[in-house]
């Protein structure tokens, strides 16, 4: 039995990084409509936005970049959604809802599907030369909910089932 209580799950903002574990690792929320994961950061230092994507170390490590071409072995968590995350430390990570996704030099409409680009690190569009790559590979994380001009560098809102 774990030493952690229903009081202090609920009470912890989910926008809280930490660099000891303060819940349970793999301890699941409900904030806002949204669902939440609590992970550990086994990977570099993580933006807001960074999708994460489960490693093989534990159900509840993530890693937010990982080798080129290695897409086909990517399966996606979540979006780190409310802060950044350094390396080593644990963070909620958004799983289903509203959230932020970090998109880089991109052009996007309210609606579009978007997928972790091949490398990882963020979000792209996916476009007709990205399909049969996604489809195979890591599917489709959300849908954009607002519009980006091209070129935008940042974070869009975006919904996850």
């Amino acid at each position: 039995m774990s030493s952690y209580s229903y009081k202090m799950v609920n009470e912890e903002s989910v926008s809280a990084v930490t660099a000891t574990p303060s819940v349970q690792l793999g301890t699941r929320r409900l904030v806002d409509g949204n669902e939440y994961v609590y992970c550990y950061n086994g990977g570099g230092a993580a933006n807001q936005g960074a999708p994460c994507i489960l490693t093989s170390t534990s159900g509840y490590t993530y890693v937010t970049t990982f080798a080129t071409g290695a897409d086909t072995n990517v399966a996606f968590l979540g979006l780190l959604n409310n802060a950044t995350c350094a390396a080593g430390s644990c963070a909620w990570v958004c799983t289903k809802g509203f959230g932020k996704a970090y998109v880089q030099s991109a052009a996007i409409i309210a609606g579009d599907a978007l997928w972790i680009v091949d490398g990882g690190g963020y979000c792209g569009v996916v476009t007709m030369t990205s399909k049969v790559t996604m489809v195979l590979a890591k599917g489709i994380i959300g849908r954009a909910q607002q519009i980006a001009s091209a070129g935008y560098s940042g974070v869009v809102d975006v919904y996850m089932r």
